[in-house]
């Protein structure tokens, strides 16, 4: 019997539903972003970009050449520019350091391979040139590194581009796609597809040009708005994150506050507390989420300036989070709260948790502490103490109440969950 597969209409309509199945599925699934999204129609000319032949890179005119001959049309090419220089080109820190910087003309960045930001700019608009693109190069103050996002300096500290395309003016960063500086002034690869069109609702955010017309807005914004908003980074906008309440970056308050943002289903967030070079421990902040909104409350060691940083991963994936923006934080006249928040495991994440009350425990403390909390798929919550068992009443909103004796040891509250037989830990509570 021929068990080959003929092709007939029928299979073809197999074939075709299948194709539209795994291609909604991968939009579906959380490890499709956005930015892969668009990644995907410009898959086949970024391979063929980064995957250049050492032959070609020998002159500018020769390279570029090269790169609109893998392009199916102009926005391809341009693409192809953007991907090549952010992939082979790193940004010098060692002359951004000095203050003494190299020639950056398009042939010496190309041969030399590292550049400062006015090199990116001037190779991208090289090949632009040598394409027949309209192409500027745009002068303004970028919240980057080492820079205050509360002051806009005297003199401009970023250069940038943008390029018509198809009648459309769109903005261009090489120079941010290409990586980024860590603390310990080393530049760190890692290409980035968000530099590449951005929204410019988004990417003024973090670049404000000295002229406004070409912030690329209906309604361009002034400084003082440029300064209010928190520091965005890329991942912000990639990994669907909006900031609900506060917006703004320098916070003064005379309460505490909890911060919120909206945060995708299938997005993790976490936070840390900084200042200056040191970072404070977990016991500072606590994060919960409810409904797609993210809580976070934060206590401070001392009225002073903090920097809040936000971080962001995929709950599919393993790796470490990144870095998505931050929140500075002036907080010299707010009249804070003594205490600690509870300590957070991963069953409280994973299963959806909740604490109304109290976020904070206050040291010496003295009673009982009524703590309020919802864990929707739990059959039971509970304590141990002496060796029993003491157990939450739940309501009927399904809110478990409990009552801790004065805490003179540490307190770990459990859940147990239908079919199971062991309690698992969700918070830890401590007045230390």
């Amino acid at each position: 019997m021929d068990k080959s597969f003929n092709i007939n209409s029928k299979n073809i309509h197999t074939i075709a539903y299948l194709v539209i199945f795994i291609f909604l599925s991968l939009i579906r699934c959380p490890l499709f972003s956005q930015e892969r999204a668009h990644d995907l129609r410009f898959a086949n000319i970024d391979r063929y970009a980064r995957f250049t032949p050492p032959e070609f890179e020998r002159s500018v005119e020769m390279l570029a050449r090269y790169l609109m001959d893998g392009a199916e049309n102009d926005a391809e090419k341009v693409r192809a520019f953007y991907v090549w220089i952010a992939n082979n080109i790193s940004y010098d820190t060692k002359s951004y350091f000095r203050r003494q910087y190299p020639d950056q003309s398009p042939q010496a960045v190309l041969k030399r391979r590292t550049a400062v930001c006015i090199g990116y700019a001037n190779l991208f608009k090289r090949f632009c040139d040598i394409a027949n693109f309209p192409c500027i190069e745009i002068s303004g103050f970028s919240k980057g590194y080492g820079t205050n996002p509360a002051i806009i300096p005297e003199e401009n500290n970023h250069i940038w581009n943008a390029v018509q395309v198809n009648d459309q003016w769109r903005l261009i960063d090489a120079a941010w796609a290409s990586g980024y500086i860590n603390k310990k002034r080393q530049f760190v690869k890692r290409f980035s597809a968000f530099y590449f069109f951005p929204d410019p609702d988004e990417f003024i955010f973090t670049h404000f040009p000295s002229n406004y017309r070409y912030q690329l807005l209906l309604i361009p914004k002034s400084k003082e708005e440029f300064l209010d908003p928190l520091i965005r980074a890329s991942e912000w906008f990639e990994y669907g994150l909006k900031a609900v309440s506060p917006r703004k970056s320098m916070i003064i308050d005379d309460k505490p506050f909890t911060i919120r943002i909206k945060t995708p289903d299938n997005v993790d967030l976490a936070v840390k507390l900084t200042q200056s070079l040191q970072t404070f421990d977990d016991s500072y902040t606590f994060v919960q989420r409810r409904d797609s909104i993210s809580e976070i409350s934060v206590n401070f060691p001392r009225n002073d300036v903090y920097m809040l940083k936000i971080f962001v991963k995929y709950k599919a994936d393993s790796g470490l989070f990144n870095y998505a923006g931050e929140y500075w934080l002036d907080i010299r006249n707010m009249k804070r709260s003594a205490g600690v928040f509870p300590i957070p495991f991963k069953t409280f994440y994973d299963q959806n948790g909740y604490l109304y009350d109290p976020l904070k425990i206050i040291e010496r403390q003295k009673g009982d502490k009524i703590i309020d909390i919802s864990v929707p798929a739990a059959d039971k919550i509970a304590f141990e103490r002496n060796k029993r068992w003491i157990y939450f009443e739940k309501s009927a909103d399904g809110i478990f109440k409990g009552r801790i004796p004065n805490l003179s040891e540490d307190i770990i509250v459990y859940a147990l969950f239908p079919g199971e037989t062991k309690f698992q830990a969700l918070l830890k509570f401590t007045d230390r």
